[in-house]
C-alpha cells in the first residue's frame, strides 16, 4: 500500500518507522512510500520530520490488517430448553482480531449479558423458537453471520390426547380427528397403528381420516416435546360397524328324548366383525364359549332350556334371537287313566283317578265319544260332570314330547241302577272272573232278601241283605261251609220295600 505522509520541506529531512507490527518501505524518507509486508492485525507507522534545531515533529498511522480468509463463524449448535428454564449459555466461535463479534435477536426474544462475548449468557428466552445471530465484522473484508436456534419448549405439557373413541355405521367412509392441539414447538402426528384409512396430514390434530372400511382402525396421536421427555402418545379407536350385519339367529328349536343330562351343539349365525354375538342362559346347562355361534351347551336336563344369540352391532344396532332345547325323560311313566266306571244314571258326574304325569311329560284329560264336561283337563283327579246315560269315553294322554305321546281309556257308563240285573249263572273257580254271584242293582234295594235251594228243595244259602258276596259255599246245615257242587240251583229275592219277589234259576259252575 501507498502512505500518504506530508513531505519534509528542504532542508528537513522525513523518515517513516515501525512501531508495532511489521513492514518493508520502499523508500523511508519518501512521505508517500509504498510500504509491503505487513501483517494481520495492527501496524503502527511513525513519519518523523527533522527541521534541524527547529524542531522535531512525528505522527503516527495505524494500518489495521484484516483477514480475508477468515472462516466463517459458527454461531455454536442450536439448543433446546424446558421451562421453566429460561436461559442459555450459547458458544459461538471467537472472532479473529481485528475482527469484531456481536450477538443479535433476530426473531423470538432475549437478553444477552455480553453481546460480544461469543459465550454470553442469555436471559429472559421466550417460548418457542428464539433465533440469535453471531455477526463478525471483518472489516472492508466484509460482514460474515450465523445463526442458533434456542427453542424453549412448555415443560407443564404431560400428556397426549387423541380425542375420544369413534363408532360409526356403514357407509360411512371418512371422519375428522378431534385430538387436543399442541402448541409449537411442541408436535404431534398421527400414525395408523392397525386397520384401513388414509390421513389428509398426520400432523394435524383435526385431520381427516378417510378411506374406513368396516372394522376397526387404530390411530395412536404422539406428542413429541423436545427435552421436556420422551415422546407422550394416546390411542383412538374408529370403529365401522356394517350395516349390512344380519339379524341375530339363534338357530332352530331342539328336541331330545335321554335317560338325563346332554351335551347340546348350538347353530347361530356368526357376527362381522366388528359386531360381537353372545349367548345368554335360562335354564340348565353350561355355554362353553358364550362368543362362539356354534358353541357346545353342557349338561342340559330334563325339562326346557333357552338360550339367547344376541348381536351387538354397536351404533348399527342390537339383535337377539331365541332358541329352546327341550329334553324328556324316556323313562318317564306312561299313561294310566285309572279304573273304568260304572254309576248310576241319577248321578251325572264323577273324578277320575288317572296316576299324574310323571317326569317331562304332561298331561291331559280328552272326550273320546260320549258326553262329559272336563272341569280341569290337565288334573289327573279332574272332576268330570254333565255325563249322559251310557258310556262316556275318556282319554288320559301323556306327551313327552321327543320321546312320544302314550293313552289310557276310561269307561265311565251311566246305567239304570233302579233295574235288577240278575244273572243266570257265575263261576266260583278262584280264576278271578264272576267268582261272586253280583246281582246288578242291588245295592239300591238295601232290605233285599235273597236265598238259594239246591234241587231237592234244601236250602244252601240266604243273606238279608245280600251284598253279592256269595262264592258258592253251603251254609246247610248237613254240609256247613262246602263247596256246593257244580249244578243247577233255584234262587229267589226279595227286593223289599214290597216289590216283587223274583225267582229263577242259577247254573253253578266249577
Amino acid at each position: 500500500m501507498t502512505l500518504a505522509g506530508n513531505a519534509a520541506v528542504h532542508p528537513a529531512i522525513g523518515t517513516w518507522t515501525q512501531v508495532g507490527g511489521s513492514a518493508s518501505f520502499s523508500d523511508i524518507n519518501d512521505a508517500q512510500s509504498t510500504v509491503t509486508g505487513l501483517t494481520l492485525g495492527d501496524n503502527f507507522l511513525v513519519w518523523t520530520i527533522d527541521n534541524g534545531p527547529c524542531n522535531i515533529t512525528m505522527d503516527t498511522v495505524l494500518v489495521r490488517v484484516f483477514d480475508a480468509d477468515l472462516p466463517d463463524p459458527n454461531a455454536g449448535d442450536d439448543q433446546e430448553l424446558c421451562t421453566p428454564a429460561s436461559s442459555a449459555n450459547l458458544s459461538a466461535t471467537a472472532a479473529i482480531y481485528p475482527a469484531t463479534g456481536q450477538w443479535s435477536v433476530v426473531s423470538g426474544s432475549g437478553t444477552f449479558t455480553d453481546a460480544t462475548d461469543p459465550a454470553t449468557e442469555v436471559t429472559a428466552i421466550g417460548p418457542g423458537v428464539n433465533e440469535y445471530a453471531w455477526t463478525v465484522d471483518n472489516g472492508p473484508c466484509g460482514t460474515l453471520v450465523d445463526q442458533v436456534l434456542v427453542t424453549l419448549f412448555d415443560g407443564s405439557i404431560s400428556t397426549a390426547n387423541a380425542g375420544p373413541d369413534q363408532e360409526h355405521c356403514a357407509p360411512v367412509t371418512s371422519t375428522p380427528m378431534n385430538a387436543t392441539p399442541v402448541s409449537a414447538p411442541a408436535t404431534g402426528e398421527w400414525t395408523i397403528e392397525s386397520g384401513a384409512g388414509t390421513l389428509s396430514d398426520p400432523t394435524v390434530a383435526n385431520a381427516t381420516l378417510s378411506g374406513l372400511e368396516p372394522g376397526e382402525t387404530v390411530l395412536v396421536w404422539t406428542l413429541r416435546n423436545g427435552p421436556c421427555g420422551p415422546a407422550i402418545t394416546d390411542t383412538v379407536v374408529v370403529t365401522i360397524y356394517d350395516n349390512t350385519q344380519a339379524d341375530a339367529d339363534a338357530g332352530p328349536d331342539q328336541q331330545f328324548c335321554e335317560p338325563g343330562a346332554l351335551d347340546v351343539d348350538m347353530f347361530a349365525n356368526a357376527a362381522t366383525h366388528p359386531a360381537i354375538g353372545f349367548w345368554s342362559i335360562a335354564g340348565s346347562g353350561t355355554v362353553v364359549d358364550p362368543s362362539n355361534p356354534s358353541t357346545v351347551v353342557t349338561g342340559v336336563d330334563f325339562g326346557s332350556t333357552t338360550l339367547i344369540w344376541t348381536i351387538d352391532n354397536g351404533v348399527c344396532g342390537t339383535t337377539s334371537d331365541e332358541m329352546t332345547v327341550s329334553v324328556f325323560d324316556v323313562n318317564a311313566a306312561l299313561a294310566a287313566g285309572g279304573p273304568d266306571q260304572a254309576i248310576c244314571q241319577d248321578t251325572t258326574y264323577t273324578t277320575m283317578a288317572a296316576v299324574p304325569a310323571t317326569s317331562t311329560a304332561s298331561g291331559h284329560w280328552e272326550l273320546i265319544a260320549g258326553h262329559g264336561d272336563i272341569a280341569q283337563p290337565g288334573d289327573a283327579d279332574t272332576e268330570v260332570s254333565n255325563l249322559q246315560p251310557g258310556t262316556n269315553i275318556f282319554s288320559w294322554v301323556l306327551d313327552n314330547g321327543a320321546c312320544g305321546t302314550s293313552a289310557d281309556t276310561v269307561l265311565v257308563t251311566l246305567r239304570d241302577c233302579s233295574i235288577l240285573v240278575v244273572p243266570d249263572a257265575f263261576s266260583p273257580n278262584g280264576d278271578g272272573v264272576n267268582d261272586t254271584y253280583v246281582i246288578q242293582g242291588l245295592d239300591y234295594y238295601p232290605d233285599n232278601t235273597f236265598q238259594v235251594f239246591n234241587r231237592w228243595g234244601s236250602k244252601v244259602y240266604e243273606r238279608s241283605p245280600y251284598r253279592n258276596t256269595w262264592d258258592g259255599t253251603s251254609e246247610g246245615s248237613a254240609n256247613m261251609g262246602t263247596e256246593l257242587p257244580e249244578s243247577t240251583y233255584y234262587f229267589i229275592l226279595d227286593p223289599g220295600n214290597d216289590l216283587e219277589v223274583i225267582t229263577g234259576y242259577i247254573y253253578l259252575r266249577r
